[in-house]
């Protein structure tokens, strides 16, 4: 009986030992860090993933144009704008609804009509097929999906995707006047209202962009012209390559472009609105991105590449020309 009880009550109890609040505190700490250190990692790796798809957007619109060029002998056509007086009946359409059918989208294509404005009835009923219908390659994943133009009454999808126009300003004005106006162009692979070959890509088409990206308004109801690609006015569908990607200068466009009358407009977007005159006027609209550090753009030859912000002035410049006989390299 004694040898039980000294065995019972000579053997040291076990206490068991709560954390304390600093214990707690410090572990909470060291898991804030490593979140803190973790996050920055976590969106680099979407960004990544983002900027990826934003490129397989650009490489099937590439394999699109040839498709497209392949149906009319090498040839493609870009923008025509009807109420210019160069257009020669054409009506206005974007690049937009030619590529459709080469593209996967068939049935949009089938119910757009060309031989009609794009804004009358027949292509623009609100919230219906075709110019409502949202497309996944319209969008950048970096930029805002899904997004519309519902400023005014004839709504429509915004897009991130421009395609070039060469390296000098857009000159849209005086009777007859031409497309281009400088003695710095140097050719352009879309020009306004004209059918182009590739065969007339003389510097090459790995040489020489096609298209690019641009930035779409942060709300569906600004009257911006950023993301308006489906209007064949202005600069809405297009860039030049006057200034490298993400340039701090301004955008030049005219005032029904950039703020249009009543309804907000997007001021945080690089912009600078300038008044028609009968005596014409300069347009342009740099490639930007929201990708940290430069922009996507396809080549003539179906390949894409990324450009830096800080990309020579020469190289973009060569880039954007399709007859410049520039020895530039691209990097």
């Amino acid at each position: 009986m004694i040898a039980c009880v000294s065995a019972r009550f000579g053997k040291k109890s076990l206490i068991r030992r709560a954390f304390t609040l600093v214990e707690l505190l410090v572990v909470i700490a060291i898991i804030g860090v490593l979140i803190a250190l973790l996050l920055p990692a976590v969106q680099a790796a979407r960004e990544a993933a983002r900027r990826m798809q934003c490129s397989n957007h650009l490489k099937q619109m590439a394999l699109g144009w040839h498709n497209y060029a392949d149906k009319f002998k090498g040839d493609f056509l870009g923008t025509t704008h009807a109420g210019a007086p160069w257009a020669n009946g054409m009506k206005g359409h974007t690049w937009v609804p030619r590529l459709w059918a080469y593209m996967e989208q068939g049935n949009l294509a089938d119910q757009y009509a060309f031989g009609t404005e794009w804004y009358n009835d027949a292509n623009n009923k609100l919230f219906m097929d075709p110019l409502n219908a949202p497309v996944d390659w319209y969008y950048c994943p970096s930029d805002r999906r899904n997004a519309m133009w519902t400023a005014d009454a004839n709504h429509r999808c915004r897009g991130n995707y421009l395609i070039n126009y060469g390296n000098d300003w857009l000159w849209t004005g005086g009777a007859g006047a031409p497309t281009y106006k400088h003695d710095t162009f140097r050719g352009a692979p879309f020009i306004m209202n004209k059918v182009q070959n590739l065969a007339s890509v003389t510097d090459g088409l790995s040489n020489t962009i096609f298209m690019s990206e641009g930035l779409i308004v942060e709300n569906d109801t600004n009257r911006g012209a950023w993301g308006s690609f489906m209007d064949p006015r202005d600069t809405t569908n297009m860039f030049m390559t006057l200034q490298t990607p993400n340039s701090s200068l301004p955008d030049s466009i005219t005032d029904s472009g950039c703020c249009g009358g009543a309804g907000p407009c997007d001021g945080a977007k690089p912009g600078l609105c300038i008044k028609a005159t009968a005596g014409g006027y300069d347009q342009y609209r740099a490639a930007r991105s929201k990708h940290t550090g430069g922009v996507n753009a396809n080549l003539g030859d179906g390949s894409v590449q990324f450009f830096s912000d800080t990309v020579s002035e020469s190289v973009w410049v060569a880039a954007g020309s399709s007859q410049g006989d520039e020895t530039t390299s691209l990097p």
